[in-house]
């Protein structure tokens, strides 16, 4: 995708039973998707429910990345996959950014020969995909665990890799990127 007006529509909500209850099921009602569109945010739910649905277009990304775009179309996009890049192009923690915001960070994420500039997903990248990591591990396994975790484009197809160390084992995770 080259615009979040690209996926920034979406078609599937949660019903909030009790809107004083804050939990997770309110980023994915109407209401925060009517409040989203009013003030020209995107949302990260919207990024996960349509980016996986797209075609990948891009030429010169796919020829950098050392594939086709037929290869590129045939490789599954994970969650995981699109929450980092989310993660990577809002640099914060919400759920909900500018979409112009958004369409800028992707537009210098691209360098001139068309493939990602890796310096815009660097270090603080790094911190941010730990991070998210170690936050998702935590909520779904409730352990105290660490995590390291690299970006490899071309050869290996991008990929993040990761390695969690939980107290009573290591666990080690490949998730196909772009």
């Amino acid at each position: 995708w080259e615009s979040c007006s690209e996926w920034l529509e979406r078609t599937r909500f949660a019903v909030v039973e009790d809107a004083r209850k804050e939990n997770m099921v309110q980023g994915a009602s109407v209401e925060r998707y009517d409040y989203a569109r009013r003030n020209g945010l995107v949302e990260r739910l919207a990024m996960v429910q349509n980016v996986p649905q797209l075609p990948f277009r891009d030429e010169r990304l796919a020829a950098w990345a050392g594939k086709s775009v037929r290869e590129m179309n045939a490789m599954p996009v994970s969650r995981a996959a699109v929450e980092i890049v989310f993660d990577s192009l809002t640099q914060s923690k919400s759920s909900l950014v500018p979409e112009t915001v958004m369409d800028e960070r992707r537009a210098r994420l691209i360098g001139a020969d068309g493939g990602v500039r890796r310096g815009n997903i660097g270090p603080r990248g790094r911190e941010r995909r730990e991070r998210h990591f170690t936050r998702r591990m935590h909520l779904v396994r409730g352990v105290k665990s660490s995590l390291a975790s690299d970006w490899t484009p071309g050869g290996k197809g991008g990929r993040v890799h990761a390695c969690l160390k939980t107290q009573d084992s290591t666990r080690a995770a490949s998730w196909r990127g772009w």
